[in-house]
């Protein structure tokens, strides 16, 4: 229980620092002064002041807090700033997240790289690439003369040459051959063929229990020989009785049995038993300005489907019990780092970016609700007066409070349901 708390402390902290950091840094390049930057809420367990801006920790690691003079309405500062300069302050904690997951993507590709499918095939018996000879094992080394280097990249260059005849290179058993093909205009008829090679054991999993390792094949599952990732998964997720699993590891035969642990599996969204491992598989590192571009593109993928799973929310075209609060983030996160710190790094990042949507949201007790007002004041001609900001921050926080009371309420459940 304690990890589990630790590691979600851990991701809601450097959430927030970055978040509230934004709003710090432009207040004070906007020359408003700040009176307090705290990290949680209630009394502080540490706190110091530098120059006029006392800094603290508080009580409650569940949020964060700028203080800023003028918020009271008794005096100038920051309501009393142009629109584009309160549009800065405002939106500078949001936009601190996106550049929090842009950074950290930045970090996972040129530290960790990218994984990456090799172009080894299952040819379908029957399929057009099987009759034109293509075989399941074979590894594709050339497409008209052009070097393939992951799987996504065949696939492409196939796609691209679809009714055409194309020059095939591929490496059989340890020999070069060389056919050619009319690529159809439909199916294809090959799969990526995926080694059943352990790349990662979650710690303290079954597989780890038994002395599984990085680079194990598995080769059998109760006597039943095993030949590619996928007769692993469907012979793992058809019985949760113990099995007998055998593997390699560097040409020696080793065996033992393990007990499946029954989780929870949001892509499937049932209960599946699992033995706590992950597929190998390659990985592409990329230098710093290459890092930086896949970063950019990941970050606004990640970005968008989050905008797009959210409006799906909201009109209940996806459902309501797939939003999550504190209790989830700390499973999540206790979970992540059993994979270790790449995968604690990617949550992080995504978590980062969740929060710079949510932030976004037109809701006055939130960043994108607080300029949305002073979008609404500018169209008016006059500014919200102290009674006017009091009932619109009481209606945010009502909202806030019912989605956190439901995203609780659905994290119980998820933990009951386990």
């Amino acid at each position: 229980m304690i990890p589990f708390i630790i590691w979600g402390l851990i991701a809601i902290t450097i959430l927030i620092f970055f978040h509230e950091l934004g709003h710090l840094l432009a207040a004070k390049s906007s020359k408003v002064e700040v009176e307090k930057f705290s990290i949680g809420f209630g009394p502080p367990i540490l706190k110091k002041r530098i120059k006029e801006t006392e800094y603290s920790i508080s009580l409650i690691p569940l949020g964060g807090y700028v203080k800023m003079k003028g918020e009271d309405f008794e005096e100038e500062g920051f309501y009393t700033l142009p629109l584009l300069k309160k549009a800065k302050v405002s939106l500078a904690g949001p936009l601190f997240n996106l550049f929090l997951g842009f950074l950290i993507g930045i970090l996972i590709f040129s530290i960790y790289g990218q994984s990456i499918i090799l172009p080894v095939v299952e040819s379908k018996k029957g399929s057009p690439a099987y009759n034109a000879g293509i075989l399941t094992g074979d590894r594709i080394l050339f497409v008209n003369r052009d070097s393939i280097e992951d799987y996504s990249q065949l696939l492409k260059t196939l796609s691209n040459n679809r009714g055409r005849e194309v020059e095939l290179i591929l490496k059989r058993k340890g020999r070069v051959v060389k056919l050619y093909w009319k690529v159809p205009e439909d199916s294809l008829g090959i799969e990526p063929l995926i080694p059943p090679i352990v790349g990662r054991v979650k710690h303290s999993g079954p597989a780890d229990k038994i002395g599984m390792r990085r680079g194990d094949e598995i080769v059998s599952i109760n006597g039943k020989d095993i030949s590619s990732w996928e007769d692993l998964v469907k012979t793992i997720r058809n019985s949760s009785d113990t099995l007998c699993l055998g593997w390699l590891r560097q040409g020696r035969y080793m065996e033992a049995k393990v007990l499946p642990e029954i989780i929870f599996d949001p892509n499937e969204k049932r209960k599946v038993p699992q033995i706590g491992v992950i597929v190998y598989m390659p990985k592409k590192r990329f230098s710093f300005i290459k890092a930086v571009a896949h970063s950019a593109e990941w970050t606004s993928w990640i970005t968008i489907k989050t905008f797009s799973i959210l409006y799906q929310i909201i009109i209940g075209k996806v459902s309501r019990r797939a939003l999550g609060g504190p209790i989830l983030i700390a499973q999540l996160s206790k979970e992540s780092i059993s994979w270790g710190m790449e995968y604690f790094l990617s949550l992080l990042a995504i978590l980062s970016l969740n929060l710079f949507i949510i932030n976004l949201l037109p809701i006055p007790v939130l960043d994108g609700g607080r300029f949305f007002i002073f979008l609404i004041e500018r169209v008016r001609g006059r500014n919200f007066s102290k009674r006017e900001w009091g009932t619109a921050i009481q209606i945010g926080w009502l909202f806030i409070l019912l989605i956190i009371f439901f995203a609780t309420f659905n994290d119980i459940l998820r933990l009951l349901k386990r």
